[in-house]
């Protein structure tokens, strides 16, 4: 609970502290905001015997409500989930319209549990936020060894659990590389090192350029210029407000 408030207000807590107390404040809050994340995500891992943190950690709908009201449609996946005989016009439900390996699969096998690397691959993206703030608030903003430190930290937490997920025996809709939520979760955190373009210094140095010559090209051009106006809004924070890149 928690985690999920934290997740949900972080930037509107960041960028009301640095407009009320400024910066030097502002950095503290931040870590005091990372620090309690990952003691939290810390606890879940112990919790649940070193399994992979899922996102988002409140469990979510597996189905929309507003599609329950079409009841066309609800009619016609039912008689697609039966097959009914030609001869004698029996009706059958079809076990393959039902039944996966996550449906029959415990709750708690959803998500395996880490070992070895894999443990370690985990501690080390839980802790990774935490400790790429440390390092800009010694180092600075403006270094690369925040930036590197904590792409290299990324990665080889990424290595280690993948390496551990392939080393599981395939069978029961893992194929050897984790359940259909553990690869749903690594496809989300490879998404997530777009975030590190968007990061000083890298994006000082090389982003930064090119998003104004991108927005100059097109700001005169139907539709394509719509894009490039939303780009230009969300540039100042990018710029200014950690957790809009922090990818924590």
């Amino acid at each position: 609970m928690v985690l999920t408030v934290i997740q949900y207000t972080e930037v509107l807590i960041e960028m009301g502290v640095q407009k009320k107390w400024g910066q030097q404040y502002k950095w503290r809050v931040i870590t005091a905001l990372e620090a309690i994340k990952a003691a939290g995500r810390l606890s879940l891992l112990r919790l649940t015997s070193q399994r992979m943190i899922m996102h988002p950690i409140h469990t979510e709908r597996d189905v929309d409500p507003s599609t329950l009201a079409d009841l066309a449609e609800a009619e016609q996946a039912v008689k697609e989930s039966h097959w009914t005989g030609t001869r004698t016009g029996s009706t059958r439900l079809q076990l393959s319209a039902v039944l996966t390996p996550d449906v029959v699969r415990k709750p708690r096998d959803l998500v395996g549990k880490l070992s070895g690397l894999g443990a370690i691959g985990e501690y080390m993206f839980i802790l990774r936020p935490l400790i790429y703030v440390l390092a800009m608030r010694k180092y600075g903003q403006k270094s690369w060894y925040p930036w590197f430190l904590s792409l290299a930290i990324e990665l080889a937490s990424r290595t280690s659990i993948k390496q551990c997920l392939s080393s599981r025996p395939s069978g029961g809709g893992r194929g050897g590389s984790g359940t259909v939520l553990e690869k749903d979760e690594l496809k989300r955190r490879l998404w997530l090192l777009l975030y590190y373009v968007l990061r000083s210094p890298f994006y000082d140095r090389f982003t930064k350029e090119r998003l104004h010559n991108f927005c100059e090209s097109v700001s005169k051009k139907p539709l394509i210029s719509l894009v490039g106006g939303i780009v230009r809004d969300y540039q100042p924070l990018w710029e200014s407000v950690y957790f809009y890149t922090a990818g924590s």
